[in-house]
């Protein structure tokens, strides 16, 4: 969600609008709520109101300099992290190989 926050303020809605585009599977918007509130909580993210030209207001969500911070530690570790996930699910890693010494 911070990658996607980087270069402009977006809400929920769009959001989840932005991951079905890429094939994501995202599951409902009030999936991504918890989400948000989360980075919120931890100060990745602020929000602020705005008008809707159509309906209620908008939460928009705005990534913080904490969390530009955030991303660029996860930035690094994302590669590692992607390949351990891509090589488990094509069975090349079983936890049973990495039991703790006894």
């Amino acid at each position: 969600m911070l990658a996607a926050l980087q270069d402009n303020p977006a809400y929920v809605y769009q959001l989840e609008r932005l991951m079905s585009a890429q094939g994501v599977i995202a599951g409902p918007e009030s999936s991504l709520y918890p989400v948000m509130t989360r980075l919120l909580r931890m100060g990745h993210v602020s929000a602020s109101w705005k008008p809707s030209p159509s309906g209620p207001p908008r939460k928009y969500y705005r990534i913080t300099e904490e969390g530009q911070g955030a991303l660029e530690e996860f930035k690094i570790v994302w590669p590692v992290f992607s390949d351990f996930v891509s090589n488990t699910m094509k069975g090349s890693h079983h936890a049973e190989n990495y039991a703790a010494p006894e």
